[in-house]
């Protein structure tokens, strides 16, 4: 790793940085090396939404409405349980099973 040293740093924000660094229970390294991958992820990820948003326009993400796509499974299941209550009990088991509750 490269060493990085910042000079002339103002009092107040070194009396800052420490206090963040003393109440997160980390050194003053830790706590400005966590400070700056913080700052660089926010960065990579606010340009990655532009690049997003710039690439998507106004076109929306989701074509399908979330509420009428859930009524809709659930109405298929409860049409499933009322017709044969051993499928839906087998169909709820394979959903467990997969992880999907």
């Amino acid at each position: 790793m490269t060493n990085v040293q910042v000079r002339d740093v103002p009092d107040d924000v070194v009396v800052a940085l420490r206090a963040e660094a003393r109440e997160s229970g980390r050194s003053l390294q830790q706590h400005l090396l966590a400070v700056l991958v913080e700052h660089t992820a926010r960065a990579r990820r606010d340009a990655l939404f532009a690049s997003l948003d710039a690439a998507l326009g106004d076109e929306p993400v989701l074509t399908v409405d979330a509420a009428e796509a859930i009524r809709a499974e659930r109405e298929k299941r409860e049409r499933v349980a009322r017709r044969s209550p051993k499928l839906a009990l087998a169909m709820a088991e394979r959903h467990r099973w997969a992880g999907l509750e």
